[in-house]
């Protein structure tokens, strides 16, 4: 905020709670990206503009097209299981007791469920090997920025379910929501490719993303 030269901010998610709670200002030279349509609006209710523009912060090369797998992956690490919404998981799971949860980050808690597997700690090689059992994603968190996970899942051809309303995912509002989205991607015989070239053109476009504003 003290900058003086031109600068662009990239708002990541839990730093948009931050700036509504305490007001933060930015002088007019400062230029600012969200992730998300509705982190724009969130931003512009306190009088700070952004263009949205979707970012791959990773290694395309690491997540490729694979066999849709058996299982559903969530993000939950447990010490902040309630903000990423563990309750919510659990009452999906209640409805779809035939199909195995990943709860990745989640531990050394036992499972909060029956039909969950829990994975307390995970390198780069276990976390693929875990999306490559899953056909799908669901993350029903209190707030969001714009997840890799959502991204490196993508790239994997498979889809998250999500809070907000992305072309990059799908917007789930209720539990029916996610139960719905849930078996419409578990009817799929393939991963989705069309997801994965969305993905792959983002990432492309990364290394000139900050051209317009220098």
């Amino acid at each position: 905020m003290n900058h003086k030269g031109q600068a662009v901010v990239l708002w990541g998610g839990s730093d948009i709670v931050k700036a509504k709670k305490f007001g933060w200002k930015f002088p007019p030279r400062i230029k600012h990206i969200t992730f998300t349509k509705q982190n724009q609006l969130e931003l512009k209710r306190i009088g700070i503009f952004s263009k949205v523009k979707p970012m791959v912060f990773l290694d395309h090369s690491l997540f490729n097209l694979y066999p849709l797998g058996s299982s559903i992956f969530c993000y939950v690490p447990w010490k902040r299981a309630k903000f990423y919404g563990i309750e919510t998981i659990k009452q999906i799971a209640i409805r779809l007791p035939k199909i195995n949860f990943i709860l990745a980050r989640y531990g050394p808690k036992k499972k909060p469920f029956r039909n969950c597997t829990v994975y307390p700690l995970l390198n780069e090689k276990a976390l693929i090997n875990l999306y490559k059992s899953s056909f799908c994603s669901i993350r029903p968190t209190r707030h969001d920025g714009f997840p890799q996970s959502i991204a490196e899942l993508g790239l994997m051809g498979r889809k998250t379910g999500w809070i907000y309303d992305s072309d990059l995912a799908t917007q789930c509002r209720s539990i029916q929501d996610y139960v719905n989205f849930i078996k419409e991607e578990k009817n799929r015989s393939a991963p989705r490719k069309g997801l994965r070239k969305k993905f792959l053109s983002i990432a492309e476009q990364m290394p000139n993303i900050l051209d317009e504003y220098f």
